[in-house]
């Protein structure tokens, strides 16, 4: 290259200097706190994840827990309604045996009527020949 006189321009690259720019430091600072707070929120969330892992087995065994207990309380309802159900037909018996006692009741009274009539006319037919 040529300047304006015509000489050759000799251009030569810049000499290095070492030196600590205030503003390299705060990036690599924080670079490194980025890099330790990442580290910090990785095991944060792995321990979490572990624990929550604990706390859903823990939910299942609690749910299959009342499941059954659900269970068995559905076995007493069924029970129960068996035996509600026996006990209304027992008194629905009940009820038409007291109804068949007294239709038989009225039956013997009236059959003893009867008999009775019977007798006082025999008694009359064999106390007047």
């Amino acid at each position: 290259m040529e300047n304006e006189t015509g000489d050759k321009m000799e251009i030569h690259p810049p000499h290095f200097k070492w030196e600590w720019n205030i503003n390299s430091l705060g990036i690599l600072c924080g670079f490194m706190v980025g890099i330790a707070a990442w580290g910090y929120t990785l095991n944060d969330l792995v321990s979490a994840k572990a624990s929550g892992i604990e706390e859903d087995a823990k939910i299942w065994a609690e749910l299959k827990r009342l499941d059954e207990s659900n269970r068995r309380f559905e076995n007493v309802e069924f029970r129960v309604t068996l035996v509600e159900g026996q006990a209304r037909d027992s008194a629905k018996a009940d009820i038409d045996q007291a109804k068949q006692i007294a239709e038989i009741a009225s039956d013997v009274r009236v059959t003893r009527e009867i008999l009775e009539r019977i007798e006082r006319v025999r008694a009359s037919a064999v106390a007047k020949p």
